[in-house]
């Protein structure tokens, strides 16, 4: 499974009439929204932009 490619399908999905619901799950039973993952993702994105990554840029992230 591509992990980044879902997340971004995930994230940017421009339908408002799904943005409240349920987009992940995690086993720990902790949810989150297709709005708050989209809040999420644009956060990281804009600090990686502040740290001067640009497109083609490979970055390495830690999931733990």
């Amino acid at each position: 499974m591509h992990v980044g490619w879902m997340i971004k399908n995930i994230a940017d999905d421009p339908n408002p009439a799904v943005s409240g619901k349920t987009a992940i799950r995690e086993e720990a039973g902790r949810a989150w929204t297709f709005r708050k993952l989209h809040s999420i993702s644009n956060a990281y994105a804009n600090q990686l932009i502040r740290l001067g990554v640009r497109k083609g840029d490979r970055v390495g992230i830690l999931l733990y």
